[in-house]
C-alpha cells in the first residue's frame, strides 16, 4: 500500500524562505572582502550545498520527499501573522535540517532505508502527529 501525506501548499513560501536564508547567509562574509572572509564564504557555501543535497538524496522516499517534508512542517507552524511565523518556522526548519543531516550521515553507513524511515518519523514528530505513522511505514 502506498501512502501519501497531505501537503498544504501554504507552507511552501516559508520553506523557500528557509532555503534563501540557508544559502544566502554566507554572503555576509563578503561585506568586507579579504582572503579569510572569502575562504569562509567558499567553505560555508560548500557545506550548505553538500548538506542540502545529501538530505534530499538520502531522505526522499515514495511517501515523502525532503522538500515536501519541509513544506509540510512549515505549513503546520504558521501563526497567521507573517512576522511571527518567520521567527517560529525558520528555526524549526533549521533544526529539522540539522537533525536530518545527522540522520543522513548515519544513513550513509547503515543504509538509505534508515534515513528515509527516520526522516518520516522526524516529520511525524514535528507535525504534531498529524498522520498515522504506521500506515506510512508499511
Amino acid at each position: 500500500m502506498i501512502f501519501f501525506l497531505p501537503l498544504p501548499t501554504s507552507g511552501r513560501i516559508y520553506a523557500m524562505l528557509f532555503v534563501v536564508f540557508f544559502f544566502g547567509w554566507p554572503l555576509s562574509f563578503l561585506i568586507e572582502p579579504n582572503k579569510s572572509n572569502l575562504l569562509f564564504f567558499i567553505v560555508s557555501c560548500l557545506i550548505n550545498i553538500v548538506s542540502f543535497a545529501l538530505n534530499a538524496n538520502r531522505t526522499t522516499s515514495v511517501v515523502i520527499s525532503y522538500w515536501n517534508g519541509l513544506c509540510y512542517i512549515s505549513s503546520l507552524y504558521m501563526t497567521g501573522c507573517v512576522n511571527i511565523s518567520i521567527f517560529v518556522v525558520l528555526p524549526i526548519l533549521f533544526l529539522v535540517h540539522l537533525i536530518t543531516f545527522i540522520i543522513s550521515i548515519i544513513g550513509i553507513i547503515v543504509g538509505k532505508s534508515f534515513s528515509q524511515k527516520n526522516y518520516l518519523r522526524l516529520v511525524w514528530f514535528f507535525t504534531r502527529k498529524d498522520f498515522d505513522l504506521q500506515d506510512a511505514l508499511i
